[in-house]
């Protein structure tokens, strides 16, 4: 079967120190991102980082954040950097977000439209809050939405509640089984063609 990737896009949210740190349950998750975005640059998929940034004066903190008076990704902090194997590569683009959700006051869904994207992969930091927030986001756009579970992390519990609690909403696949998801989305499209005369 010959697959087209073209149809997809994939965010990498939050792959910064601060929220690396979060992911102690998940020892994997590094190789697992590796492995990720390989797999996409060899099929020259459409890839957008999204990352945080805070300015330490807080003067653009969530609400939520002011009052804990503490924040992830200050600007200028070793914690905001980016590990090297999450870096972008030439043709790659990067999204910079002040919230959960990658679509709130950005560019996302223009991006997502030029690029005539159908189907979003999510993978990153953390599974229940950033990454949970921004592939709903995606759902509620009428994009097919997809967590690719062992490449975000979170504290264990929260990890496996969200895939629980949304995998009748989210689909969820792992690295290895991409290939089928792709047959999937495929087989979607077509049928949609079919009963709508066009999709989208």
């Amino acid at each position: 079967m010959r697959y087209n990737w073209y149809p997809f896009t994939l965010l990498i949210i939050d792959v910064q120190y601060d929220m690396l740190e979060t992911a102690v349950d998940f020892p994997d998750i590094t190789e697992n991102l590796k492995k990720l975005l390989l797999f996409a640059r060899r099929r020259q998929m459409h890839i957008i980082h999204i990352r945080s940034l805070f300015e330490q004066d807080m003067s653009d903190w969530l609400n939520w954040s002011k009052l804990r008076k503490t924040s992830p990704l200050i600007r200028g902090t070793p914690g905001s950097g980016i590990p090297p194997f999450a870096s972008e590569i030439p043709g790659e683009e990067v999204l910079m977000k002040h919230s959960f959700d990658a679509f709130l006051n950005t560019n996302l869904l223009n991006k997502l439209k030029k690029h005539q994207t159908q189907a979003v992969l999510v993978a990153g930091l953390e599974t229940s809050i950033c990454v949970l927030t921004t592939a709903l986001a995606a759902f509620q756009r009428n994009y097919f939405t997809c967590l690719v579970t062992d490449c975000c992390a979170d504290d264990r519990v929260a990890h496996r509640n969200t895939l629980d609690t949304y995998k009748d909403l989210i689909d969820m696949h792992t690295i290895d089984s991409l290939l089928d998801y792709n047959r999937t989305i495929q087989e979607r499209i077509t049928h949609l063609k079919k009963i709508s005369g066009a999709y989208k």
